[in-house]
């Protein structure tokens, strides 16, 4: 596709189609430009929006076996801003916290969390 002039579109414009879809105003929405490498990289980079004046309060959303950590960073790396942040894990998802060892899709993802989790603490990001 690409060799006839098309594209595909990024991550952010298919969020942002999904944003306008929910008829979200555009001045309550906030997307980087430039793609991040992580968690920790994506809240150093809100907190430079934050500290601009552009962003007073964020609602996070992601997959629900993320949002732990997800909370975590973000609130540790913001936490002397003066910003509100708020977890909302995306409800569009058929992860069961309860019975989920018994799926194989989600096993591998639970335990690179749980890794994450003990590396995050380990190294004092939280």
């Amino acid at each position: 596709m690409l060799e006839k002039g098309g594209t595909y579109p990024e991550t952010n414009e298919l969020f942002v189609q999904v944003l306008k879809g929910m008829d979200v105003p555009p001045s309550a929405r906030v997307v980087g430009i430039d793609p991040v490498d992580g968690l920790r990289e994506a809240a150093e980079e809100l907190g430079e929006w934050v500290e601009k004046g552009e962003v007073r309060s964020l609602i996070l959303v992601t997959p629900p076996w993320r949002a732990r950590r997800t909370y975590r960073v973000f609130k540790n790396l913001l936490d002397e801003k003066e910003v509100e942040v708020m977890m909302a894990p995306s409800r569009y998802s058929d992860f069961q916290a309860h019975t989920w060892w018994k799926h194989g899709r989600y096993k591998g993802m639970v335990i690179v969390e749980y890794q994450k989790l003990l590396y995050d603490a380990v190294s004092g990001i939280w």
